[in-house]
């Protein structure tokens, strides 16, 4: 499902100071030692009414800054659909920088914009303390209970496209499985924010994301979207039947705490599993689960190995 973004118009006005004061608790919104009356600055909204991103752009410095992002609704794609069309939007009129501020507490925050191609460039101790003092309502106490004290700042490099970059000390794999999707934002979410994949590069207009974790990599593709597709027969969800992908991690538990939090049901619950490679056994701890179409993933972690069975009897 594509996400459409549009331009706010003045029939949105209402509904766009409704959604700040209930997100921010005004339509201020205090940015770097100043303070933005976000409703009336341009604004992308998503679908219908599902989210809104507020920005200003400074054409003498050729950057802009976004000032407000908030999706109704999480983990659907609407913040990446937001953050996209306005990287779009701005490069198309030469303007090469978008900048980001979020504070130390908000964690989902920070993850979400260095995975859509932000880097953090600097950490100011103290600003928040001193935005207070121009926005008294700002809270003392933010997301999960951290104190608010300081502003961290995050930029993405328009103009030479290194949110398309790879990522340094990325080496390409050997052999990397390329995944028709049928829904590329929902993928992605599954994949990123509960899988802990980044994206190393993507192509927004052939709907395609290369994904890499600790050198692990798979592409993903949106089957119905415009160019060539290599397809064998007709695709009927589940996709890869008869076949899983097996991806070795440090540890599983991370990833199966996130498939929790978003009651994402395992096709296989957590096993310890000893595999024997010649005479000794492969130990492992593994569970499965299926992607948004399907495909079956594994998770496996390594524990170590001994003497296989048979030959210790031997």
């Amino acid at each position: 499902m594509t996400i459409e973004v549009r331009d706010k118009t003045p029939s949105d006005q209402v509904w766009v100071e409704e959604t700040l004061t209930g997100a921010w608790g005004s339509t201020k919104i205090a940015v770097r030692g100043r303070v933005f009356d976000a409703a009336a600055l341009p604004a992308l909204i998503a679908g219908d009414c599902a989210g809104l991103a507020t920005y200003e752009i400074d054409r003498g410095r050729g950057e802009a800054e976004l000032v407000t992002l908030n999706a109704l609704t999480p983990r659907r794609g609407i913040g990446t659909a937001l953050v996209e069309a306005l990287a779009a939007r701005l490069l198309a009129t030469s303007i090469g920088v978008l900048r980001v501020t979020t504070t130390n507490d908000k964690l989902d925050a920070l993850r979400f914009y260095q995975r859509r191609g932000f880097r953090l460039v600097a950490v100011r101790p103290g600003a928040v303390d001193e935005a207070r003092r121009l926005k008294p309502s700002i809270p003392l106490l933010g997301e999960h209970g951290v104190p608010m004290r300081d502003r961290l700042e995050l930029v993405r490099d328009l103009a030479s496209s290194t949110a398309n970059a790879l990522p340094p000390g990325l080496a390409l794999a050997t052999m990397v499985p390329e995944l028709y999707v049928s829904d590329l934002d929902a993928s992605r979410r599954f994949w990123c924010d509960l899988c802990g994949f980044i994206v190393a590069f993507e192509r927004p207009e052939d709907r395609f994301l290369y994904l890499d974790r600790e050198g692990c990599q798979i592409m993903l593709e949106e089957g119905a979207a415009p160019g060539r597709r290599w397809l064998t027969g007709t695709l009927e969800q589940p996709f890869g039947r008869g076949m899983n992908l097996q991806i070795a991690v440090d540890d599983i538990a991370p990833i199966l705490s996130a498939l929790e939090a978003a009651d994402w049901p395992l096709f296989l619950e957590p096993e310890e599993k000893w595999y024997r490679a010649g005479a000794r056994e492969i130990g492992v701890r593994q569970f499965l689960a299926q992607d948004p179409d399907g495909y079956l993933v594994r998770f496996s972690q390594r524990l170590g190995l001994r003497p296989a069975a048979a030959m210790a009897r031997s």
